[in-house]
């Protein structure tokens, strides 16, 4: 909107040097004196234009003012839902990694004691303890 603000009022400032040139240099060359009056009422014409845009310009630069607040507040409201989430989705993974570590070692512990049932067993054959007495043979 305020490309195209500009593209109009860069427009008319060319409209109106194109239809004003010509009295221009008219005014310039005018010898009976008139020059005087029709520069003063080309002046006044060309501040009333300049006071019009101003008033255009202020206008939107008010209303798009008021539509970047409205979407900053949108923007606003949406991060912090989204902070929000992003908050639960970590408490959820930490969880479930906390979870599946608890698994893991609980799967190593029992291969550990398959390992020293299996190792403990194997080697029983060769060891005899008695009281007081400790024999091991080996093959």
């Amino acid at each position: 909107d305020l490309s195209d603000l500009v593209t109009r009022l860069t427009d008319q400032v060319r409209e109106l040097v194109e239809n004003y040139s010509q009295e221009y240099y008219d005014l310039i060359t005018d010898v009976e004196g008139k020059g005087r009056q029709k520069v003063m009422e080309l002046s006044s014409a060309a501040q009333e234009k300049v006071r019009y845009w101003s008033a255009v310009a202020k206008r939107k630069i008010n209303e798009l003012n008021r539509q970047v607040k409205t979407k900053l507040q949108e923007i606003n409201g949406q991060l912090s839902d989204s902070q929000e989430k992003l908050i639960n989705v970590a408490k959820m993974l930490i969880d479930l990694t906390v979870e599946k570590y608890s698994t893991f070692m609980k799967y190593i512990f029992e291969l550990l004691r398959w390992f020293e049932q299996a190792t403990a067993d194997s080697i029983k054959p060769y060891i005899a303890i008695r009281e007081g007495e400790l024999r091991i043979d080996v093959p």
